[in-house]
């Protein structure tokens, strides 16, 4: 049996005027299976995603408790 390893996948991070926050992940770096599970888990209905030439955009949103969710 082959095993795959998978590197932790390089994040760029950009905060926004308005609280949220934008993570840029190369579409080679992980699935968007991969990444939807990662962020209903963490980030349930806080987020939107873009796939835009190789790279997800990912806009994290703020609770209006101001914590990101």
């Amino acid at each position: 049996m082959s095993r795959q390893v998978r590197s932790t996948p390089k994040v760029q991070w950009q905060s926004n005027k308005d609280g949220s926050r934008n993570a840029f992940i190369s579409a080679s770096q992980v699935s968007s299976s991969q990444l939807k599970e990662y962020l209903d888990s963490n980030y349930p209905g806080g987020y939107s995603v873009q796939l835009k030439r190789d790279k997800f955009k990912i806009t994290i949103v703020e609770t209006s408790m101001g914590q990101l969710i």
